[in-house]
């Protein structure tokens, strides 16, 4: 997986950088923060990546683009998808690869403190509030990705 710094710029989907900031885009041979992470920070962020869903269409269109990770530290845990988190307050979406609470879990991993606080306050995936605060933030790109999840067949 290609190593972002975390709180990097990392404009996706056509939309401006600089309101998408990165996290655990962990390699070998870049050293990252670690730490004891925040009570049921690891079990919100699994509760997240497991709401399939919300998260199912957006899945799918990354894991075409974007092909699959292998944890570059152990080589034990793979995964093809990632996961945007709104961060309603300062107006930013963290991107961060679904590999996030292996990281946190066997590696100790502690993201930026932004993205720790998005992740504890995110509504669920499937919560309009969700799709509201990432449209809000990254705007009508992000919308067009989820009309298209509304389609009858679930396909893009």
């Amino acid at each position: 997986m290609t190593h972002v710094p975390d709180g990097a710029p990392c404009g996706i989907y056509g939309a401006n950088p600089a309101c998408f900031l990165a996290a655990g885009w962990l390699s070998a041979g870049h050293p990252f923060r670690t730490g004891a992470a925040p009570e049921g920070f690891a079990d919100r962020l699994e509760a997240l990546i497991g709401q399939e869903r919300a998260f199912a269409t957006v899945d799918r269109l990354l894991q075409r683009c974007l092909g699959g990770f292998l944890c570059e530290l152990c080589g034990e845990e793979a995964s093809s998808s990632e996961l945007m988190v709104p961060d309603a307050v300062a107006g930013r979406v963290w991107h961060a690869p679904q590999l996030i609470p292996h990281y946190v879990r066997a590696h100790g991993y502690l993201p930026p403190d932004g993205f720790v606080a998005a992740v504890l306050a995110c509504p669920d995936l499937d919560d309009p509030a969700y799709q509201a605060q990432l449209v809000a933030i990254g705007g009508e790109r992000l919308a067009g990705l989820y009309a298209a999840s509304e389609e009858p067949d679930g396909e893009i």
